[in-house]
């Protein structure tokens, strides 16, 4: 049987809040960013203002609706969803383009430092025309050396880069990225200016590579490494620096400097610090160890040493309801795990094989995370006896079967699920009846059928059918499905697929 390249690409760090307000001089809505800045309290047009604010805080994208590496700007939608990657037959790869999303706030609690008392300080700070310009901020950051008014302006500049486009452009033309980094490298200790600075990092690099390379390259790699060790105790910072990272590491010369700066060792300590506090944190930090991991087999092997696989699954353990943390999650050992026998043999130690199976149990109704863990499950049990003994005895086989039956038009569940199946079921004996009995073999029809446009689906389908109607109970299940009218329906458009390529 052959092994899965799973490879997962490039994905950045996707925060489980997004905040709006409702600006007090227009009906525009717009993304904010958080502080740790204690209330003022304000009146008039502010506290309408704040009104609007406290009313229009809310959920942000479900799992099920952001794809891995979505475009920035916003999560995606239903199609994207069920779209499935290209198959590339002659490398059997799922390529994934790099991609980036643009971070919004984490919801905190604590004495006055949480989201309603961010944005009504910033929103108080915009009204009355305080630190609402770029130049006048980069101005600030390159002559000023007075804690109170630098951190005033990191609050501002955060708060305009979110909101204005033009900002951004500006930050990125006149040496603002080089300023950026070097307020950070000379506030080190101050949590607040941390905080914002590495958030407009995140909201900056976004899917701008010059931009990035930039970062990378005025040290804002080292700056956000310093900021996660330097204010650990602050959990606001731990994410955004996270997040910064996460959509630094787009560019593989980033990636190199994390690794070479013990970056992997300080981002595992981070999610080991927080594993029962913020599930932020373990977001962000399983997005960053799978981008780090994505082709480098050093940090592969890194990650390992650093008992990074341990605390991926311990997180996965902790979060069992959280759909984004067995996302990022399974995304991480998607990644880890290709293409190193050591990865994958330490995750089935780890009872790893049994913590993917449960994820897909627990969030059936979740598209990515069912997409992930079947991946990453592909990675782990191909190839390695002893995962596949773990499988087999942890009811994967019947796990698979229902995703098939829930999601019989998405190709990338489909063509996992049917190269595991195909693996498990050749053996035969009591896992060809486990999976017989669970309706495989109808889910199998219905998975050929209706994924017919897609060749990996296709021809792995009609395979493993082949084989299981060998058996005279198994054609008796194929006809009582209607399996034979979806047959001549699924050859009608293979067959026309084939005339139109021809022609």
């Amino acid at each position: 049987m052959e092994e899965y390249d799973a490879s997962g690409g490039i994905a950045v760090g996707v925060t489980s809040m997004e905040g709006r307000y409702v600006s007090s001089s227009s009906s525009t809505t717009t993304t904010t960013t958080t502080t740790t800045t204690t209330m003022q309290t304000s009146s008039g047009a502010s506290a309408a203002a704040a009104t609007a604010v406290a009313s229009s805080i809310m959920r942000g994208p479900d799992p099920d609706q952001t794809r891995t590496g979505s475009t920035a700007g916003g999560p995606g939608n239903a199609s994207a969803v069920t779209r499935s990657r290209h198959y590339v037959r002659n490398t059997g790869q799922w390529p994934d383009r790099p991609r980036s999303r643009s971070p919004s706030f984490t919801r905190r609690t604590g004495n006055g430092s949480g989201p309603l008392t961010s944005v009504m300080t910033q929103l108080r700070r915009v009204v009355n025309h305080e630190y609402n310009d770029i130049q006048t901020i980069l101005g600030i950051w390159n002559t000023s050396t007075n804690e109170s008014e630098v951190e005033k302006s990191a609050i501002g500049a955060a708060f305009l880069v979110a909101a204005d486009p033009r900002a951004r452009d500006q930050m990125k033309i006149v040496s603002g990225l080089e300023l950026l980094v070097g307020v950070m490298v000379r506030h080190e200790d101050n949590a607040v200016v941390q905080e914002n600075c590495c958030h407009m990092i995140s909201m900056l690099a976004g899917d701008d590579h010059h931009a990035q390379e930039k970062i990378g390259n005025y040290g804002g790699v080292d700056a956000a490494l310093r900021a996660i060790q330097t204010h650990i105790s602050v959990v606001v910072v731990q994410e955004r620096a996270l997040a910064a990272l996460c959509n630094l590491t787009l560019v593989e010369r980033n990636r190199l400097l994390i690794g070479n700066a013990r970056g992997i060792e300080i981002v595992i300590h981070s999610m080991q610090r927080y594993l029962r506090e913020a599930a932020g944190v373990q977001i962000e930090g399983c997005t960053l160890l799978a981008n780090l991991a994505f082709g480098s087999h050093v940090n592969k092997n890194a990650i390992r040493e650093c008992n990074g696989i341990e605390t991926i699954l311990q997180a996965m353990r902790e979060y069992t309801n959280d759909a984004m943390v067995q996302t990022r999650a399974c995304l991480a050992l998607r990644n880890i795990s290709w293409s190193s026998e050591e990865n994958r043999a330490r995750i089935g130690l780890r009872e790893g094989v049994q913590t993917l199976v449960l994820a897909m149990e627990a969030h059936c109704n979740s598209v990515t995370v069912l997409e992930q863990a079947s991946t990453a499950l592909c990675n782990i049990v191909l190839g390695d006896e002893q995962n596949q003994n773990h499988f087999d005895h942890c009811h994967g086989l019947e796990t698979l079967v229902r995703a098939m039956k829930l999601y019989p038009e998405d190709a990338v569940i489909q063509e996992r699920a049917i190269g595991l199946i195909y693996n498990r079921v050749l053996r035969g004996g009591t896992n060809l009846t486990t999976f017989c009995n669970a309706g495989g073999v109808e889910a199998l029809v219905d998975s050929v059928t209706a994924c017919v446009w897609h060749d990996g689906v296709l021809e792995k389908g009609t395979l493993a059918l082949r084989y299981l109607l060998t058996v005279e109970e198994n054609r008796v299940r194929v006809f009582r499905c209607g399996g034979i009218e979806k047959f001549v329906d699924a050859l009608y458009v293979v067959s026309r697929r084939i005339i139109g390529g021809a022609l």
